[in-house]
């Protein structure tokens, strides 16, 4: 469950910046997932995947396989989605945690498949939690079932995490507030898609070829 009113932000990632660069410092706090798949990502765009499949042991301590399941469903366009994420900064507006781009969650699942474990349908005891806490989505304020639009103004960025709690209900009657997007320079590792994709030899995938045509279309018309 979210939690509601002002979360904690998220935790400094502790490595010793002493420490020789092929030894990696497990973490262990769940909040510091993000910035382990930060860094995994850098060391992979910048070439270094020794030292990326080093880093990858931190997220892997962290799958436990468990049982409840929701298949989540992306029924926006790409770039209406990709539009959202950067208008809010990739950061959940219902509990201010930095989300990740989902591509970027896939290319580094595809290249680390047993550290950061991805099932097609969700599927919980094969998909690391990470999918579900940190993954970037777009959510309809008014669901479409109380009468919302799609309309970009009836979207927001929120982790999997708000999005399947939320579900049909309206704000009011979660007693949840909408947070004012935040001056950030987090891009939910956007910037690093095509590198990663190049590393993993995964631009032919359908899959991927949508979604950095929708990010360079939104790129370029900023």
């Amino acid at each position: 469950m979210p939690r509601l009113g002002s979360p904690k932000p998220l935790a400094a990632m502790r490595v010793n910046k002493d420490a020789r660069p092929d030894i990696v410092p497990m973490v262990t706090e769940a909040d510091d997932i993000p910035d382990s798949i930060a860094e995994i990502a850098r060391a992979v765009a910048a070439g270094k995947l020794d030292l990326a499949q080093n880093l990858s042991v931190r997220i892997a301590a962290s799958f436990s396989p468990a049982s409840p399941s929701i298949s989540p469903a992306i029924k926006l366009t790409c770039e209406l989605q990709v539009r959202v994420f950067l208008r809010d900064r990739f950061t959940c507006r219902y509990c201010r945690r930095n989300t990740v781009f989902i591509p970027v969650l896939r290319v580094l699942s595809r290249l680390y498949p047993a550290e950061l474990p991805y099932q097609k349908n969700w599927r919980w005891s094969e998909t690391h939690p990470a999918y579900w806490k940190y993954a970037a989505s777009c959510d309809h304020v008014v669901p479409v079932a109380r009468g919302g639009t799609s309309a970009i103004d009836n979207l927001v960025t929120s982790c999997y995490m708000c999005n399947s709690v939320k579900q049909q209900w309206l704000i009011d009657e979660l007693h949840w507030q909408i947070f004012p997007m935040q001056n950030t320079d987090w891009d939910g590792l956007s910037g690093l898609y095509g590198a990663l994709v190049e590393a993993a030899g995964a631009g032919a995938e359908l899959y991927h070829r949508r979604w950095m045509r929708a990010l360079q279309a939104v790129s370029a018309s900023h």
